[in-house]
């Protein structure tokens, strides 16, 4: 699959059919490299997110083209800017040594701090991607959420939710979708609550959670791949004991496979 050309597909048809949609898509959507969602390792770790945030001073630093702020613009970018973003955009998510400066650490430095507490991922070579629901860049989840979701409504007691997208959001899921059966992860952690909600509904028709602690994403083969339905990690959102108790219940079901 051709993820990208698939999203710009997408934002072409919606920029131009929607003017109210065409307002508020002022940025090219995320874009991903076929390596990221592609399987190379035996483990295989995903990291779920809402929607990529835009970190505008990451591309005023140096070694970044003088005109990227401007191609990021979606009234400004043609094809051939792809590459220039796409290197940009991989930087943020996974360190680079040549581009080092540009990783997004806020986010991803927990994450990976995470990952190192985890005994199967310390003692052997792991492949790790991050992909989020959806490609509209935004650093307000609220703001994307209005153009996503057409309504959402708790349905049980317990704070469950049903999430009706938007024709714009539902395209992006299925792309997601495809992103995700390509990759096959070992595991799939959400550390979203945004993110959780759907995920549960969406792709986890709200079973109930397992004996494990786990939930399960089923594959095709009738296999099944563990999911963590979580809050983010980062800003004070997951309490320290919150996080001590994933990463026992994580190992206990590693380490008893």
């Amino acid at each position: 699959m051709d993820v990208n050309t698939e999203v710009l597909s997408l934002w072409e048809e919606y920029y131009k059919k929607n003017s109210t949609i065409s307002e508020e898509m002022e940025l090219v959507p995320m874009f991903y490299h076929k390596s990221e969602h592609t399987p190379k390792k035996e483990i295989r770790v995903l990291s779920v997110g809402f929607n990529p945030s835009y970190v505008e001073n990451n591309y005023k630093k140096d070694g970044v083209p003088k005109d990227l702020i401007e191609i990021h613009r979606w009234e400004n970018f043609e094809k051939g800017n792809i590459d220039d973003i796409l290197k940009i955009d991989m930087a943020l998510r996974s360190e680079d040594e040549r581009l080092k400066h540009l990783f997004y650490t806020r986010y991803f430095k927990p994450l990976n701090d995470f990952y190192h507490k985890i005994d199967i991922l310390k003692n052997n070579d792991f492949q790790k991607s991050h992909f989020d629901l959806f490609f509209l860049r935004g650093t307000v989840q609220y703001n994307a959420q209005k153009l996503l979701i057409e309504k959402q409504i708790k349905i049980d007691n317990e704070g469950r939710k049903e999430t009706k997208l938007t024709n714009f959001g539902e395209k992006q899921l299925q792309i997601f979708k495809k992103m995700l059966d390509s990759y096959d992860p070992s595991i799939i952690f959400v550390f979203n609550a945004g993110s959780s909600h759907i995920v549960c509904e969406k792709f986890l028709d709200y079973q109930p959670i397992s004996d494990n602690g786990f939930f399960y994403y089923k594959k095709s083969d009738n296999e099944k791949i563990p999911v963590v339905l979580s809050t983010m990690l980062t800003n004070g959102r997951m309490d320290v004991f919150t996080r001590e108790l994933l990463i026992w219940q994580i190992n206990k079901y590693f380490n008893a496979a």
